[in-house]
Parts: structure tokens; C-alpha cells; sequence
């Protein structure tokens, strides 16, 4: 699938100088955000992920029903899509640890 065709959503991008594809992303998620964000909130937050061509899904079933946000990984960026907006949850503390670990690891 060509990024090149792909319309992307309006989101907060992180550069991505290490070329991360979606599927290493995906892995490196699986293995490390949950405990990433976990001591940074102090907190034992169930976390799921979900991942599709150059998208990865986030989810915290816990707090917020369905996708919390939307990962799309081109060459040159990852483009975090919070697919919570128009609900009442607050994610901004939640959005704001995703995009530091994701600048950790691809800047």
C-alpha cells in the first residue's frame, strides 16, 4: 500500500528519522509502551494494540471504548490521529506519553 495515495488525518506527527515501518512499530509497542506509560503515570493500565498495512491502533480498554488512537506510519513521519475527539474522554495526558515514547524511539 503506497503512503503516496494515503489522505492522512489531521493528528500531531513525530518525524521518523529511523524509519520505523508499522510493523516494527507495532512490536516495539506490544513490548515496551505499556510499561513506558505505566511508571510514567504510576498506574497499571490494560493496553491493546491492533495493526493493519502502515496503521497501528491503540486501545485502553479500561478507560476508553474502541480505538483511542490512530497511528499512521509513512516514510517520513508518524502521524498520531486521536480517535476519541467529540466524546467525553480526556486523553490528553494519555496522547501526550504516546507521542513521547514514539518520539524515543523513531527520532
Amino acid at each position: 500500500m503506497s503512503n503516496h495515495s494515503l489522505k492522512i488525518p489531521a493528528g500531531k506527527s513525530v518525524p521518523n528519522v529511523k524509519s520505523i515501518i508499522a510493523a516494527n512499530l507495532f512490536n516495539v509497542l506490544k513490548k515496551a509502551f505499556a510499561n513506558y506509560i505505566n511508571y510514567q503515570l504510576d498506574s497499571n493500565l490494560e493496553i491493546g494494540y491492533a495493526h493493519v498495512y502502515d496503521t497501528v491502533n491503540v486501545y485502553f480498554p479500561e478507560v476508553i471504548k474502541g480505538i483511542a488512537f490512530t497511528i499512521i506510519v509513512t516514510e517520513h513521519e508518524l502521524n498520531v490521529v486521536d480517535d476519541t475527539k467529540g466524546s467525553s474522554y480526556n486523553t490528553a495526558l494519555l496522547e501526550q506519553h504516546l507521542i513521547n515514547f514514539l518520539t524515543e524511539i523513531a527520532a
